[in-house]
């Protein structure tokens, strides 16, 4: 039996290599829409009808072999394809810092100097964009407001308005925004509803993509 697994050893990993392969571009192209329990299957049908010839030339010890060396390539494919799948849907976060530590009095909407270009078809698959700063107000008085505006297509931001009336720095965070597609420049806007100072920092866009 050994001499026969020795003398064909070539060819049985040949077949589980061509197992192998073929199984990475089932997943890769996501075409392989079989379950857990069907994968092992499905592959050994593959890899039995190659290697029946094989298996009629040598005796019972010798299929059993060649049994065990197809399950265990089965299962070491099936555990790197799951692996694949799992990670599939993983997300990715990336921040963009935006403008610089600003303060003012005025009641009308003023530009935070500083400004950063975002594309959104430079984050992959359905990305969300957020917008993220710590701000306060002087005194406890009034309320604080910021937004992000977009300078290429001279509108702010839908859904990017944030503000708070305390007199000690607030992280916010806006809901997931939408951004015109192309590279746009944008900036982030602050005011005062009072004229008590409000004071913005660390602002930034955050997207979060696979």
């Amino acid at each position: 039996m050994r001499e026969f697994i020795s003398r064909n050893d070539y060819q049985i990993k040949l077949l589980l290599l061509a197992a192998v392969i073929l199984i990475g571009i089932l997943g890769a192209v996501d075409l392989f829409d079989l379950n857990e329990r069907s994968l092992p299957e499905a592959v050994r049908s593959i890899v039995t009808r190659e290697t029946v010839t094989e298996k009629d030339k040598c005796g019972k010890d010798c299929k059993e072999e060649i049994d065990k060396k197809v399950s265990e390539a089965l299962a070491t494919v099936s555990g790197k394809l799951k692996n694949s799948l799992s990670t599939s849907g993983t997300t990715k976060t990336s921040s963009v810092s935006i403008g610089s530590t600003f303060s003012t009095r005025s009641a009308d909407w003023t530009d935070v100097p500083g400004q950063t270009e975002v594309d959104p078809g430079e984050y992959g698959a359905s990305p969300a964009f957020y917008v993220d700063a710590s701000v306060k107000i002087g005194n406890s008085n009034g309320e604080v407001k910021i937004r992000l505006f977009d300078i290429t297509n001279g509108i702010a931001v839908s859904g990017s308005e944030l503000s708070t009336v305390t007199s000690s720095y607030s992280n916010v965070s806006s809901s997931a925004l939408l951004l015109w597609r192309g590279k746009n420049l944008y900036k982030i806007q602050i005011k005062s509803t009072i004229g008590e100072e409000a004071f913005v920092a660390s602002a930034k866009i955050r997207v979060v993509y696979k």
